[in-house]
């Protein structure tokens, strides 16, 4: 990442004299940053006064490129579950939006849903959202390219507007296809400190593809940085904080495995026990071969004449507890439950705990990363471009791991309890509690209006009084040819025997 971001300030230094000063001024602070990380990674490890280096002695990296964890991700099995379980996670379940339908934005809210629901589908949305979350927690970024019909030059910003049909595709590049070339340097522009260009290398992994390099304008892609902290750009990559672990974590399996194969099964000793017995190279030689067709082959009979042979025993090591301590602490830094870590995302093992640990840390992404620094400029672009129209929105996201049938019959059967001894208390007189403030903080039940499922129940019901009204059927009044059916069914009923 460090020669990343050299070859970008080279690049930022071709322009006007303006633009050359100023991107003098980035450079200075670059280089002090540069600096700055310089001897941090120096000072990393260092103990008993610079007399230790504990960072050498243990093989740790004190400086991680992109590289370094594009190839951690690839080939380690706990690494690519931390970068991609949070991903997965998240978009796995995508979210509903729903347009608000207040006074007459009805027919534009209908619309909104309906061009929406084809658009989502024809271009895989949220299929390419989740590649791209996984590409940016690799690196410090990734981006989302919107491909525009008839949208000019990648370079320049979007100046048109146009219909859903024109948005062909959406391409995810990582930080390694995708540096950030210039920067935005206008203090009063809301956009201050952010990119104003990238510089794109399509097809760099693909064979018999030419590759080229394309200025890219900011308008045209969806900037995903995890884990901010200073700016709005470059993020923290996931598998920074537990990239030490990872070589303990290989020392423990890959060393227990050798171990396993070293001593697992010692070998035979052969030892000429019969002083008489003439034994010579030939003969040594013939014994050889035999014992190791005994080891290597299908041979499981030994003949020797005037030789025992004897087991050197064998010995086994348990690594579970140093693979458990590690695992503890990876899961630990990285807010994964154990069992979800070593899982599925739908954690058929993961337990009450994991799960709603997990539920919160996936809730508190969505709200915080996922809509305000993806969904939301995704779909504010596609409105500002006129594709959806120009309605507000709201942005529903499911639980990771809903509750199942059991969960629910006994948090029913605890509400129902509680409910219970609340009306025993109230008959005897006892009013400790407000009956809204047990309700809501107590029971944890929602307002009637905020479930689900009652809204719709309200809403066929609604749907149901306004049909009833316009045959000019009254509430309570019996439909007409119910009472037929109902005479009907009386006459079918099978009289009884009187003789019986």
């Amino acid at each position: 990442m460090v020669e990343e971001r050299t070859e970008e300030t080279k690049a930022e230094g071709n322009g006007s004299e303006t633009t050359l000063n100023l991107n003098r001024g980035q450079l200075r602070a670059l280089t002090t940053s540069l600096i700055t990380r310089g001897r941090l990674a120096a000072e990393l490890g260092q103990t008993y006064l610079g007399n230790r280096d504990v960072y050498e002695v243990l093989g740790y990296d004190k400086t991680l490129t992109f590289e370094k964890l594009e190839a951690r991700y690839k080939r380690e099995h706990i690494a690519k579950r931390i970068v991609d379980a949070p991903a997965a996670a998240t978009w796995n379940n995508p979210p509903e939006i729903v347009p608000k339908e207040d006074g007459d934005n009805k027919r534009k809210a209908k619309d909104f849903l309906e061009i929406w629901e084809k658009l989502i589908n024809r271009i895989h949305l949220y299929s390419k959202i989740e590649r791209a979350d996984k590409l940016a927690g690799i690196g410090e970024f990734g981006i989302l390219l919107i491909g525009l019909r008839g949208g000019g030059s990648l370079e320049h910003p979007v100046s048109r507007k146009f219909t859903a049909d024109d948005l062909m595709y959406l391409s995810p590049f990582s930080q390694k296809a995708a540096t950030i070339e210039t920067f935005s340097q206008d203090p009063t522009n809301e956009r201050f400190g952010e990119p104003e260009q990238y510089k794109i290398q399509t097809g760099k992994n693909l064979e018999n593809f030419r590759s080229f390099q394309v200025k890219t304008h900011w308008s045209r892609v969806i900037h995903l940085a995890d884990g901010l902290l200073e700016n709005e750009v470059y993020g923290t990559p996931r598998l920074e904080a537990v990239f030490n672990l990872f070589n303990d974590l290989a020392k423990v399996v890959g060393g227990s495995a050798e171990f396993y194969w070293r001593i697992a099964d010692r070998g035979l000793h052969a030892d000429i026990t019969d002083p008489e017995a003439e034994f010579g190279e030939e003969d040594e030689k013939a014994l050889s071969t035999e014992i190791s067709n005994y080891i290597h082959g299908l041979d499981r009979v030994l003949q020797t004449r005037g030789v025992t042979v004897k087991s050197l025993g064998a010995e086994t090591a348990d690594p579970r507890g140093p693979f458990q301590n590690i695992i503890a602490l990876i899961a630990g830094a990285k807010g994964i439950p154990q069992r979800v870590l070593m899982g599925t995302e739908r954690g058929q093992l993961a337990s009450s705990q994991d799960k709603a640990s997990w539920n919160s840390t996936i809730e508190e992404r969505q709200r915080l990363y996922a809509e305000p620094y993806i969904l939301r400029p995704f779909v504010d672009r596609l409105i500002k471009w006129d594709m959806l129209p120009d309605v507000e929105y709201e942005v529903r996201w499911p639980v990771v791991f809903p509750q199942t049938e059991e969960e629910r019959s006994i948090i029913a059967v605890r509400i129902s309890s509680a409910a219970k001894n609340m009306g025993v208390a109230k008959s005897q007189g006892s009013k400790i509690i407000a009956d809204d403030e047990f309700r809501d903080k107590y029971l944890g039940l929602k307002d009637e209006a905020e479930i689900p499922e009652l809204e719709e129940a309200e809403r066929k019901q609604k749907e149901l009084d306004a049909e009833m009204k316009k045959q000019g059927i009254v509430s309570g009044m019996p439909i007409p040819g119910e009472e037929d059916k109902e005479k009907d069914t009386e006459k079918e009923k099978p009289k009884p025997d009187k003789d019986k």
